[in-house]
């Protein structure tokens, strides 16, 4: 029998329906998730500046990146391993160039007109973070490139080259063996010192060479076999897959900034979500989705030529939803709420007895 047009028509309609249009990676969840009592801190490129800002936002404990933005595993290494030890820089850690005194283990913020300004505030991130760590419960490591700049006066790789001249420095790769070696001694000297600290490893989605396609490969290729063996050599590592979720998930265009680069906030978003599925407990997810409203009141314009009673209950209807949320999770901070509401009363003059 000759099939009608209609019915082959409603098979394809099935077919479309049932057919996945992209790879989805699959993500084991954290054996012991991340709630608001743990204290976060997270080293790495800018995508883990992405993810902290969220975190930040909803209340977790996290401080991230106390050195700048980090690109490469062996800088990453380095700054943990000043952050523990905690010893202050010094003028001869610092340099001069173009009217301005920075640090080659730090992001050009913290490059200012004298050693001193410097020094102030390098050193007070250190020892912000050196306190921070002796409570950390989880260690959120993102490299994003496998290729090291050496100063070759030093002979050091730096984290940032401060555009000097390129002759000072030796571009290379690193090997998957050596990453792993040199995170292999890392993780172990933390492990021995913070006994319950957890590690999260994971690959910033950032293409880095953009016009060398070949390098970029063959970068994070390096970094994704080096964070492998990581994770199958330590029980308290977990890797999750941010590089993957952007190759395979959301392998288009259309999700990167115009730069073509950087993921874009419908990327960073969607990797949020998959993280939070995957790495957050149950109890923090459920404060996430309650807190939401009052996180989109915060950004809540009130006109000037707003009624004075309107103001008001906006303001009381803000304490309220705050005090409902703080009966039920006792653990989160909500200071930032009660001095944003002291400073609208304040400011606009409402009076929340």
């Amino acid at each position: 029998m000759v099939k009608l047009l209609s019915d082959w028509t409603k098979e394809i309609s099935v077919s479309i329906m049932t057919t996945l249009f992209r790879t989805p990676v699959p993500i084991p969840e954290l054996p012991e998730k991340i709630t608001h009592r743990d204290s976060i801190l997270m080293l790495g490129s800018c995508f883990s500046e992405n993810i902290s800002k969220r975190l930040d936002a909803f209340h977790f404990r996290v401080l991230c990146n106390p050195t700048g933005i980090l690109y490469n595993p062996f800088s990453i290494s380095s700054a943990l391993g000043r952050i523990i030890q905690g010893t202050p820089y010094i003028v001869s850690d610092l340099f001069e160039y173009q009217g301005r005194w920075h640090s080659f283990d730090h992001h050009s913020h913290y490059s200012k007109r004298s050693p001193e300004q410097t020094l102030e505030m390098i050193n007070g991130s250190l020892l912000e973070a050196h306190r921070w760590i002796q409570t950390t419960g989880i260690c959120i490591l993102t490299p994003g490139t496998s290729f090291t700049f050496t100063n070759l006066n030093s002979q050091k790789i730096v984290a940032n080259c401060h555009k000097l001249p390129q002759q000072q420095f030796l571009r290379r790769c690193a090997s998957s063996q050596e990453i792993f070696t040199e995170w292999k001694t890392l993780l172990s000297h933390l492990s021995r010192q913070f006994p319950s600290m957890r590690f999260i490893l994971t690959i910033s989605p950032v293409r880095h060479y953009p016009s060398q396609p070949r390098h970029n490969q063959l970068s994070k290729s390096n970094l994704v076999s080096a964070l492998y063996e990581l994770e199958n050599f330590f029980s308290n590592v977990y890797y999750f897959p941010s590089f993957e979720i952007m190759m395979d998930e959301l392998r288009d265009y259309r999700f990167y900034t115009t730069d073509m680069t950087h993921p874009n906030e419908t990327a960073v978003n969607y990797i949020w979500e998959r993280f939070l599925e995957s790495c957050i407990s149950n109890r923090s997810r459920e404060f996430i989705k309650k807190f939401v409203v009052v996180d989109q009141a915060k950004k809540h314009h009130i006109l000037n030529d707003s009624a004075q009673d309107q103001k008001t209950q906006f303001a009381l209807s803000m304490i309220e939803k705050i005090n409902q949320i703080k009966k039920q999770f006792p653990e989160v901070d909500f200071e930032r709420e009660i001095s944003w509401l002291n400073e609208l009363r304040k400011n606009e003059g409402i009076s929340l007895s």
